[in-house]
């Protein structure tokens, strides 16, 4: 396990000295390691609808190869080391179930510090006994108890962000990459939690796919301005690029945990969710909108 330097005391923003067994700040405020070697940094809990199993799933998924193009795609806008220089510190603010970030370090053979943060504590636990050589902590996003200007990258996929806050911890020239859902995102499972699989005339429009290819890309496009879904960013960043990434994964063993994952399915009737997963869905579609922003 590494021990992670840039962590601050949630309660006084001191410095925290972690240990193997915890992590403590000059004036004495102390949190314990969990079992699994995580740091709980959350002061109070929070209710969350996210479980232990939307998160096995998650990993489930990641281990079969599901988002290996995002995480391509990802790995691309990390600088590789040269030489002396030292390996890039890397924050995922909404790690959920840490492969994302563990996957990203894997890649870099030169070891870039990672540290996973996410509100889910059923989240941390399963990063944190996975890959126990990063550090993982339950924490606030909205006020990540990290040390100013020590972060050179940060990824934040799927999840809330903290414009300021984030601004707060990069490096200067730091690179902060939002990925948010397309349009098209798990277009197939909003339809089939939506339509009954017994009406074939329906559901056949989402099941035709292109038979030539298992996966295909959007191409790269660079807006002249930043969206306007990140607007509110403006004030702390500037925009540097934005492109979209779109593909289609098969459906066989795989539905069950795309329906597991997925919020979409936390209001669904089960028998509906049990038609979904004994239909006929061949594919299934990600659709990711990916935008760069730097510190400087």
């Amino acid at each position: 396990m590494l021990h992670y330097p840039h962590l601050l005391c949630p309660v006084c923003s001191g410095h925290l000295t972690p240990t193997a067994k915890n992590a403590f700040c000059p004036r004495g405020h102390s949190f314990d390691r969990a079992r699994q070697g995580y740091l709980n940094l959350q002061l109070a809990p929070t209710k969350t609808q996210y479980t232990k199993t939307l998160y096995q799933a998650r990993q489930h998924l990641f281990r079969n190869g599901v988002f290996d193009p995002l995480l391509s795609s990802l790995d691309s806008l990390i600088p590789r080391r040269d030489g002396n220089a030292k390996s890039p510190t890397i924050l995922d603010a909404g790690c959920g179930d840490g492969s994302l970030l563990a996957a990203l370090t894997r890649e870099h053979n030169l070891a870039p510090i990672g540290l996973g943060i996410d509100i889910c504590k059923d989240a941390v636990k399963i990063a944190s006994q996975a890959y126990p050589h990063l550090t993982w902590c339950v924490a606030d996003l909205a006020n990540p108890p990290v040390a100013d200007s020590t972060q050179d990258i940060i990824i934040n996929i799927l999840a809330p962000a903290n414009y300021a806050a984030f601004r707060r911890l990069l490096t200067p020239g730091g690179i902060l990459v939002k990925v948010m859902p397309g349009s098209d995102h798990f277009k197939e499972i909003r339809l089939s939690l939506q339509t009954p699989a017994k009406d074939s005339a329906s559901s056949q429009e989402y099941i035709d796919f292109p038979e030539s290819s298992e996966t295909f890309y959007q191409p790269h496009f660079r807006p002249a301005e930043p969206p306007p879904t990140i607007a509110h960013a403006q004030p702390h960043f500037t925009f540097l690029d934005a492109y979209r990434l779109t593909y289609d994964v098969s459906a066989a063993h795989n539905i069950e945990h795309f329906i597991q994952m997925t919020p979409l399915a936390w209001h669904t009737l089960p028998e509906k969710k049990e038609a979904a997963v004994n239909g006929n869905l061949q594919k299934i579609r990600l659709d990711y909108y990916i935008v760069i922003l730097t510190s400087q």
